[in-house]
């Protein structure tokens, strides 16, 4: 079986960094601030925190099968963030459970990304009938 990275080891402060550096993710994440705390400076200053930390560190325990090899603190995880679940999701969690989060994490940004570029397509479509 696959060692599985911690997430903490994902997350790390060149990762922060890298992150921040792309405005378009920066902007939706400063969005998710109040709306006093909207800088860089302190939303880089909020991701690396002792307490994001230590959320990594629970989060990637409740990924993990636990000592009888039980996955469901995974799939309590997935239902949690609403990400979808199917049998290449559950087999692929089997042998590396923080990666198969993480895919899952992305296959949702990229459904969520493809309906809104549909619906700007359609909004563009609809407005050109007028």
């Amino acid at each position: 079986q696959q060692q599985s990275v911690p997430l903490t080891e994902v997350v790390t402060p060149a990762a922060v960094e890298s992150l921040l550096e792309n405005d378009e993710i920066a902007n939706r994440l400063l969005e998710l601030l109040p709306e006093n705390q909207r800088s860089r400076e302190l939303l880089a200053e909020n991701l690396r925190s002792p307490q994001v930390q230590q959320t990594l560190r629970s989060l990637t325990q409740a990924l993990l099968p636990d000592d009888a090899g039980n996955m469901d603190g995974f799939a309590s995880v997935l239902a949690n963030f609403s990400l979808p679940t199917d049998d290449s999701t559950t087999a692929a969690a089997m042998a590396n459970p923080i990666q198969a989060f993480l895919d899952a994490v992305l296959k949702s940004v990229q459904t969520e990304e493809k309906g809104e570029d549909k619906m700007q397509e359609e909004e563009k479509e609809g407005g050109g009938d007028e």
